[in-house]
């Protein structure tokens, strides 16, 4: 039954998609004509957008007319994607809807030992997207770029460290390149704009301690976002449509794409030391007063507080407090600015 109602749920997410891909906010199209197009009833081309604004995806009807968005969107271009990242060594799939595209890469690799390297699944919406301590990614269709990367290394999975502060500043390069010179860091996986959260990051790592080691990369980038749906974060975010206003979707994936790959070519080579000077230029703590929790924000525990004075070559915080320096490891520590 349960298997049922998740099948149901894909449909239902995959046919919104389908609908929506026929509107603009350019013009209205009446729902009998999309109905046609996409041999769908009216009763589920109407379900579909309403499930779509219970979404935060704002939709214009008129009767007689129509429907259009009040707000365009990019959809993203499988083709035109492998086009533009195959010479890199990409392989590109775009879908409508998945429930994490962490999980399905996960479940691609473990199910098919050859899966490709940089094997890329980027979906238009998923249902149970994941961020870091459990917390869900919110986002509506269209709204962000969600998507995960299949990275096999050379290097074993005990010499990955720092590997999450070195893909945030892949980050930070691609969206500095298309014009966002207000990029930073937040320690140890967020994308920060004016102090506002606009990217997080998720790395589950593949493979034993002492052998060539495998990770999917999964990242998460607000493009719009209602404004009802950050008053329900639980921290300031942003988004790149009020950041640099509208930019094609595809233009981002591939300067991200490409500026990953260029950054962990670095990273094989040389390890997190190559890279600890650029990141730390980009830390947006850098040498300020913090308080650390640890735990967590949801259980917060024990509260540190001192002046972040960046991170050693394996990638932990140096926190120098009144007590002394102390070095504090991914997973560990939330940080905060010092009111």
């Amino acid at each position: 039954m349960a298997q049922m109602q998740m099948r149901g749920t894909q449909k239902r997410g995959t046919q919104m998609i389908r609908v929506l891909r026929e509107l603009s906010a350019a013009h209205f199209r009446s729902g009998e004509e999309i109905a046609l197009r996409l041999s769908l009833s009216r009763a589920t081309v109407h379900n579909a957008l309403s499930e779509a604004r219970s979404l935060g995806l704002e939709v214009h009807s008129v009767t007689g007319r129509g429907y259009r968005l009040v707000e365009p969107v990019v959809w993203l271009d499988e083709a035109g994607l492998q086009s533009d990242l195959g010479p890199h060594g990409f392989s590109i799939q775009v879908a409508d809807q998945v429930d994490s595209t962490n999980a399905t890469l996960l479940q691609l690799a473990r199910g098919t030992p050859a899966a490709v390297h940089k094997q890329v699944v980027v979906s238009e919406w998923q249902r149970a997207g994941r961020g870091r301590r459990g917390r869900s990614w919110q986002a509506m269709p269209g709204g962000a770029l969600l998507l995960s990367v299949l990275w096999r290394f050379s290097r074993p999975i005990a010499a990955l460290s720092g590997l999450s502060l070195v893909v945030g500043l892949a980050l930070v390069r691609a969206l500095r390149g298309l014009g966002l010179a207000e990029a930073q860091m937040k320690w140890p996986n967020d994308i920060l704009w004016r102090g506002h959260k606009l990217a997080g990051l998720l790395i589950e790592l593949e493979g034993d301690m002492l052998s060539p080691g495998s990770a999917v990369i999964g990242l998460g980038l607000n493009i719009r976002l209602p404004d009802a749906m950050k008053t329900q974060i639980d921290q300031p975010v942003a988004d790149l449509a009020e950041a640099l206003g509208e930019i094609d979707r595809n233009r981002i994936l591939t300067a991200i794409l490409r500026a990953l790959d260029v950054t962990l070519a670095e990273f094989e080579s040389g390890g997190f030391p190559a890279l600890r000077t650029e990141w730390q230029a980009a830390h947006a703590f850098q040498g300020q007063a913090v308080r650390v929790h640890r735990g967590g924000m949801d259980a917060p525990g024990e509260v540190l507080h001192g002046v972040a004075q960046g991170v050693d070559n394996q990638g932990a915080l140096l926190l120098d407090t009144l007590q002394g320096r102390l070095t504090l490891h991914s997973g560990e520590v939330t940080v905060r600015r010092d009111d």
